[in-house]
């Protein structure tokens, strides 16, 4: 549900802070 689509936006989110391109 939304829940879930928002905790896999903010692990996207982390993923770009721990990792930037």
């Amino acid at each position: 549900g939304l829940e879930s689509k928002a905790l896999i936006l903010d692990t996207l989110d982390y993923a770009e802070a721990c990792f930037p391109s």
